[in-house]
């Protein structure tokens, strides 16, 4: 029998040995010892179906021919307690024809052993057996490490998914003209909204969809958010906020990565809709009835592709004379794809839009792309943006030059600052947002920086505009007049050789109260500000900035030709 005994204690099966007598001396339980088995024996198949129950044998050895219960019916009660593991079973017959092992297989056996069963058969029939079980347990094992892999990959995304919200800020998108949509396909969206306004409440909109979904994605969009908001909080323009985040993007992500973007900038005041639209479908701009008044198309690369310096900055504007709407959305949307393979396309967006009123656009958009998907998960990430171009909100452009004298200014120290720049440097520098880090740094009240942003960006685009570009106000009138004068400037300051403006600061201290002395002075020949200053009716586009400023300052005086001015802007009480 030592042939009997070879070793295969790493396949050790407990295995149900089954028959009508159930005895020890069982020829057939003491050959599964010799192989180094581990026996269980039952007399018959209501004690097998018990014995199952109780010690959940790898493998029964069922002999057929029992009285009360036979084999075949003992099989089929425990095959229904077997749950979802496996557990061969093998008759034990000794029946050789071809219908009684069929009818011994049907009945939820897996093999059949014909007496009278030798060593060497029975022990090849347990080895195969136990091949088998090793690799159930394998992929038992293989299983509940995916379960668990899976059951913290889901942890991890969550995690993940709160930080990238918080990262991404997707809760600053509190703007009122501002409504948007954000579908992941995954746990993490590669897509993000950013929405926020400069200190003279031009809108900026941002809609960026990185390479890809997922993680990855997400944490690809990640560089354009936080210089989207702080520059856009400091005023700096959209093209200013364009080249850093193409300088971060290039930065952070890896060569073959990239983000198609879309920048749009609303002036309430202005009515005037500029995009940037670098590789996303194109934003589309509906007349309250639902007309389409114009398409912004992508004219320009995503960001990250090629340097900054290389970037094509144009900006495609319209001048709104009506209420509008300005939809815009990545390629997730327009490719979603219903159950029979039809994408939703520009005109399903178009379509969804005009079919409700301006007010419910959002939701009808929302609506027509869950029918339009059907309950199935997007392919891609998905976001929409849509944009009220209306009416500007009430701002400290409507108030008076006192409104926050009650200030206090614990803290400001007195100080000068002067600077003179040069064609260069009037290209190359925003120069507002960079006198209003200086002016944080000086402990100027939060309070006030609104209203000082208005009246530096005033001053300085006089002094810049008609000072040394020789540009009329009057320019901006009539039909796509705003678009005309933009475009002649950017080509005027592109050209300009010659010329400088200085811009002065001073801190005054008297009567108990602080001043800020705002001083501008441009090298050009001046113009007539008292006729600028006839103008400034609501429907104008030219001549409100010269009342403007008189309303937030406690005194405006040009000087000269005009090409000097000193402004007085309190500050409120010595604290």
């Amino acid at each position: 029998m030592n042939a009997l005994r070879e070793s295969i204690a790493d396949e050790a099966l407990i295995v149900l040995v089954v028959d009508e007598l159930g005895a020890k001396s069982s020829v057939l339980s003491q050959t599964v010892l010799q192989l180094g088995h581990r026996v269980v024996r039952a007399c018959g198949g209501d004690e097998a179906v018990m014995q199952f129950q109780a010690c959940a044998p790898d493998l029964v050895l069922m002999d057929v021919r029992m009285p009360s219960t036979d084999g075949l019916r003992a099989t089929e009660r425990v095959r229904k307690l077997q749950g979802s593991r496996w557990v061969p079973v093998i008759y034990v017959t000794a029946q050789d024809s071809e219908g009684g092992i069929i009818a011994a297989i049907e009945a939820g056996g897996d093999d059949c052993l014909t007496k009278p069963i030798t060593a060497d058969l029975l022990r090849a029939k347990l080895r195969g057996a136990a091949r088998i079980l090793s690799l159930q347990r394998e992929n038992a094992r293989r299983n509940a490490e995916l379960e668990r892999y899976f059951h913290n990959a889901e942890e991890e995304q969550k995690i993940a998914g709160s930080l990238m919200h918080r990262l991404v800020q997707m809760d600053m998108i509190c703007d009122r003209a501002v409504e948007h949509r954000l579908t992941p396909a995954l746990h993490l969206s590669g897509d993000v909204i950013a929405a926020a306004r400069t200190p003279d409440d031009t809108l900026h909109v941002l809609l960026a969809d990185g390479t890809g979904h997922g993680l990855a994605a997400s944490l690809g969009v990640m560089p354009v958010v936080q210089p989207f908001y702080a520059m856009t909080q400091k005023g700096f323009s959209l093209t200013a906020i364009a080249k850093e985040v193409n300088r971060k993007v290039r930065e952070w992500l890896p060569v073959g990565r990239f983000i198609a973007t879309t920048l749009i900038e609303v002036d309430p005041y202005a009515r005037i809709v500029s995009v940037w639209n670098g590789g996303n479908p194109p934003a589309i701009v509906l007349d309250e009835d639902g007309a389409e008044l114009h398409r912004f198309v992508s004219q320009h690369l995503p960001l990250g592709i090629v340097r900054s310096r290389e970037m094509d900055l144009t900006f495609d504007r319209i001048t709104l004379d009506c209420e509008a709407q300005l939809i815009a959305c990545s390629d997730g949307v327009i490719e979603a794809v219903s159950p029979d393979g039809t994408q939703f396309g520009i005109y399903g967006v178009i379509a969804a839009a005009q079919s409700a009123q301006q007010a419910s656009r959002m939701s009808a958009l929302n609506a027509a792309l869950d029918a339009h998907l059907a309950g199935r998960k997007p392919h891609d990430d998905l976001s929409v943006v849509v944009i009220d171009c209306g009416d500007p909100p009430v701002d400290a452009k409507q108030g008076a030059g006192d409104v926050h004298s009650g200030v206090g200014t614990r803290g400001l120290r007195k100080w000068r600052f002067e600077v003179e720049l040069t064609p260069d440097e009037l290209r190359g520098t925003d120069v507002v947002p960079m006198v209003m880090a200086t002016l944080e740094r000086t402990a100027v009240p939060v309070a006030h920086r609104g209203n000082l942003f208005v009246v530096l960006s005033e001053l300085f685009n006089n002094a810049l505009d008609h000072g040394l570009l020789l540009l009329d106000s009057k320019l901006k009138s009539g039909p796509r007049g705003m678009e005309r004068y933009l475009t002649l400037r950017a080509e005027r300051l592109e050209s300009l050789s010659m010329g400088w403006i200085r811009l002065g600061l001073t801190t005054i201290d008297r009567d108990g109260e602080l001043r800020l002395q705002i001083h501008m002075h441009d090298s050009g020949d001046g113009f007539d500000w008292q006729v600028q200053s006839a103008g400034g009716r609501q429907e104008d586009l030219h001549g409100r900035g010269i009342s403007l400023l008189h309303r937030l300052c406690e005194r405006i005086e040009y000087r000269g030709s005009g090409s000097e001015v000193v402004g007085i802007y309190k500050l409120g009480p010595r604290t």
